[in-house]
């Protein structure tokens, strides 16, 4: 009789065991058992193949035979322990062994237990059972700690943003009222202008990282009302075309539009936010005379946005850091122009949330470009 094609069922609440033994008969018996109590079950005939198996999917439990050819049970456990990716799963030896040296020798290998040939089926499954639920408990405890992690590493990133942001615009906020007070002292009506409109600048600044700031912690919150209707996705991009205008003039910055005549369904307020963000983007990051492109197409089934710019790109490291919120990946544009560091983190939030997907590609010194896809409003 030949030993059971190797295989992995569907997931259920019970676990899934690998069973790893070299004589068809125990993986039939032993699966037989497993599955008639709700549990998945995998088979492997030797260690090698076990390996591999777990190499690409990971078991709660492994039911792993002592003695088998070519490699035993306690070679296979040593390996196991020896991978991070494998050393937290539970092993329980399956062995005819019974003296007390070989029992140790399986703790020492990384084993949790071992069950005795013939095996008892209540106390395997009792064995089992334990093995899996302690498994489970610990995956829980991982992803919750990684979870916390993630929420830490936002909050110290909100509270450097504060810090760094916040403290550099209002120094020199300050500095420009004394300056503005003494100038108006002395009538100094030119400088005075100046400086006010130096003044405006800074505080419109101030205010746009603000408003970043609150809108990324609703998101976190859950809080941003979302409310779709169908629009006309050319008529939106056009309307915050024309109100960075003023703001590609001073670069004399070609603003490109190329329509396709989209309809889609989608919340009006967020989709402007995100063409407004990643349109400034460009243009901040695109040198003096340069072209910025947007363009509107079909991704497969779903409307897409693609914006494109001639500025001074990105390289590989920058590209991998730039949606984290752990990392600051603020830079100056082309005319030292700053930002809050949150625009594109709150660009992709903003289009997950009506469940879209955000790209970029980019070239150092040749341009980016970011696209992505919104809910087609042909259906509703």
């Amino acid at each position: 009789m030949s030993a059971p094609e190797p295989e992995i069922q569907p997931d259920t609440k019970q676990g899934l065991v690998l069973i790893v033994d070299d004589v068809p008969t125990n993986l039939q018996l032993l699966g037989h058992l497993l599955r008639e109590n709700g549990y998945d079950v995998a088979f492997a005939s030797s260690g090698a193949q076990a390996l591999s198996m777990v190499s690409a999917r990971k078991p709660d439990v492994i039911l792993l035979d002592v003695m088998m050819p070519e490699m035993d049970g306690y070679t296979v456990c040593m390996r196991l322990k020896e991978s991070l990716q494998t050393r937290h799963i539970p092993v329980l030896f399956l062995t005819a062994m019974k003296a007390e040296k070989d029992v140790l020798k399986g703790f020492e290998c990384g084993a949790v237990d071992y069950v005795s040939k013939p095996f008892n089926s209540v106390e395997l499954l009792a064995r089992v059972k334990t093995h899996v639920s302690l498994k489970q408990s610990k995956d829980e405890i991982l992803r919750i700690n990684a979870e916390l992690k993630a929420s830490n590493q936002a909050k110290d990133r909100f509270f450097s943003i504060l810090a760094h942001d916040l403290r550099g615009p209002f120094t020199v906020f300050l500095s420009m009222a004394d300056l503005l007070q003494m100038q108006a002292k002395n009538k100094a009506w030119e400088k005075m202008e100046v400086s006010s409109k130096n003044l405006h600048s800074l505080v419109k600044r101030i205010y746009s990282l603000l408003e970043n700031l609150l809108e990324w912690g609703l998101l976190q919150r859950n809080r941003i009302s979302y409310n779709a209707e169908i629009l006309d996705l050319d008529f939106e991009i056009r309307v915050v075309v024309e109100q960075l205008q003023d703001l590609a003039g001073v670069k004399s910055i070609e603003i490109r539009q190329q329509s396709n005549k989209q309809k889609v369904f989608v919340d009006k307020n967020l989709l402007r936010a995100v063409l407004r963000n990643l349109i400034s983007n460009a243009l901040k990051f695109t040198h003096q005379g340069g072209v910025v492109t947007i363009e509107t197409s079909q991704d497969e089934v779903l409307p897409q946005v693609q914006i494109s710019d001639t500025g001074i790109g990105m390289d590989e490291s920058l590209l991998q850091d730039l949606f984290r919120i752990d990392k600051i990946t603020t830079r100056q544009g082309t005319q030292d122009e700053k930002g809050t560091g949150l625009g594109l983190i709150l660009c992709r939030e903003y289009i997950e949330k009506w469940g879209g997907t955000l790209r970029v590609t980019s070239v150092p010194s040749k341009g980016s470009t970011f696209s992505f896809t919104l809910p087609s409003g042909k259906s509703v």
